[in-house]
């Protein structure tokens, strides 16, 4: 009985510390330190977007070059919009799943014979956090991306058999970095910033800078612990953004996109020669791109 009453206690105890949050809501940062963490609530409103983009595979050190490409994006998702401080800062948190297809061809037809011809269709999920400035019905909102992905290439002027051009002239070709690729999705992760217009009720615009990384191969121990070191950056980013909102809320929609955006950067510009950095690792084929979009929210 004496046992019963010790663990009743002990529930109810626990239960009034859960209970009290002494904190404001800007400055709850343990639920979601690593930007890398899932909401693993869906959110509140379903949203279709449609993209656009121009952008081009690379790969370092290789001594051909891809023919520059453009990308047809689906993003289906659900978004949470939060008042997150007063009635002016916003919090966004899209989770969501996407197809694109890319292709030199969507952007001219007029090749050059020199430059690799290669297509890829990707698949992936993600998510999407920021935080913005609401007036009225109008918000503006800077925003850092996050997501894994799947990739395959499929080079349409290399003769599968004979390793060379299929164009106007012929000459041989070093496939060996870009073999690995062949005849199979392949994994990735990707990073964007932006910023998200919301230009009417429920439709909004969006730009971003994204970047994407291809392996060759797997390797997963070394690649978690590539994005783990990534998450820890992030989630310091995270928590002096916590601290700015206390003493300087409006400057937080901005800080947030450009600090994430630049520790992105970084890790995207290391990973080009290093795909693990900093866990060893060859040269990966890399695709940067720009793109704009409209989303309708339902």
């Amino acid at each position: 009985m004496l046992k019963r009453v010790s663990l009743l206690l002990l529930v109810l105890f626990i239960s009034n510390l859960t209970a009290q949050n002494p904190k404001p809501d800007w400055d709850d940062w343990d639920d979601d330190w690593v930007n890398f963490q899932f909401d693993y609530s869906f959110g509140k409103s379903p949203y279709l977007e449609l993209n656009y983009g121009l952008g081009e595979l690379k790969l370092k050190d290789y001594n051909e070059k891809f023919a520059k490409t453009s990308l047809l994006k689906l993003r289906l998702g659900y978004r949470s919009v939060d008042d997150y401080y007063e009635d002016y800062i916003i919090k966004v948190r899209d989770n969501y799943s996407f197809v694109q297809f890319s292709s030199p061809e969507l952007r001219t037809k007029d090749l050059k014979n020199s430059e690799l011809n290669v297509e890829h269709w990707q698949f992936g999920f993600g998510f999407l956090k920021g935080y913005g400035y609401k007036i009225g019905n109008f918000s503006i909102t800077p925003f850092a991306d996050f997501n894994v992905n799947w990739t395959k290439l499929d080079y349409k002027n290399i003769s599968d058999y004979s390793l060379f051009y299929l164009g106007n002239f012929n000459r041989t070709i070093d496939t060996k970095p870009i073999d690995l690729y062949k005849d199979s999705f392949r994994f990735g992760t990707a990073n964007s910033v932006g910023v998200k217009l919301e230009i009417a009720e429920r439709i909004s615009l969006n730009g971003s800078y994204d970047m994407s990384v291809i392996y060759p191969r797997h390797l997963f121990w070394k690649n978690t612990g590539s994005l783990i070191t990534e998450a820890i950056g992030i989630g310091f980013i995270d928590y002096f953004v916590d601290e700015v909102m206390d003493s300087t809320p409006e400057a937080v929609p901005i800080l947030n996109a450009l600090l994430k955006g630049g520790v992105s950067y970084a890790f995207f510009s290391l990973r080009k020669d290093n795909m693990n950095w900093p866990f060893g690792g060859v040269n990966p084929i890399t695709y940067e791109n720009f793109r704009i979009g409209l989303t309708f929210t339902f």
